[in-house]
């Protein structure tokens, strides 16, 4: 989530403290708020520390969990959108005289 690919200037410090910040917000190409705090939630329920000591490896490994998180959460929300049109269709489908058993559909939809 934040840049793992600083580039080092002569004569300044590069502190790796600096990559565990969180990514700055809002803008086009900046993250959502509302998709780092779900990050963050998701992080926190899974225990993992909000503060390392900061050495390559620990920030490394920061760098790669925090993005794991991000990608768990938007395929998370993709495989929702796709569900809620494959539901969509099969409604469609049915309404006009299709074959598709309908009520498994919604039997299914029932049991959860």
């Amino acid at each position: 989530m934040a840049t793992a690919a600083l580039t080092p200037v002569p004569g300044v410090p590069n502190l790796q403290s600096a990559r565990l910040v969180l990514p700055a917000t809002g803008g086009e190409t900046c993250i959502a708020k509302a998709l780092v705090a779900r990050t963050e939630a998701l992080l926190a329920e899974m225990n993992v520390p909000s503060t390392v000591i900061a050495t390559k490896r620990a920030c490394d490994l920061m760098d790669t969990v925090r993005r794991d998180a991000l990608t768990w959460l938007l395929l998370e929300k993709q495989v929702i959108q796709r569900e809620g049109v494959l539901r969509a269709r099969r409604l469609k489908l049915a309404k006009m005289g299709g074959n598709i058993g309908i009520w498994t559909v919604e039997l299914r939809d029932e049991a959860k």
